[in-house]
């Protein structure tokens, strides 16, 4: 029974809860591509389109950290395996490009130099 319990405790790493037009989803963390916030809502880019949900990227950033995502600007999360290039001012993620701000490029460069 324990391994039960331990099971989808794990499982659960691999999800991000929202509640979207007042339905709680389950949306599977690999299917983001990146995250955006836009005023108080959140933009989660899909591979087969988005999802709009009120939070603050703060709130789900730990849970997206642990699963591979960094946060590269106060509006965006990227996963790191996916950044394929790094400037100063932003990065190419796929085939986007994402706004880099100075709070964390530093730390950033660094994380793609080791990665």
């Amino acid at each position: 029974m324990g391994e039960n319990n331990e099971e989808s405790v794990w499982d659960n790493a691999h999800y991000l809860d929202a509640v979207i037009n007042r339905k709680k989803r389950t949306i599977p963390i690999a299917s983001i591509e990146y995250v955006e916030s836009r005023g108080r809502k959140i933009v989660l880019h899909l591979g087969y389109g988005e999802m709009t949900f009120y939070s603050k990227i703060s709130d789900i950033e730990e849970q997206l950290v642990d699963n591979g995502f960094v946060r590269v600007h106060q509006s965006f999360m990227v996963r790191m395996s996916d950044i394929s290039k790094l400037s100063r001012t932003a990065l190419k993620c796929g085939n986007i490009e994402v706004p880099v701000s100075r709070r964390y490029y530093g730390e950033l460069r660094k994380m793609v130099e080791n990665y």
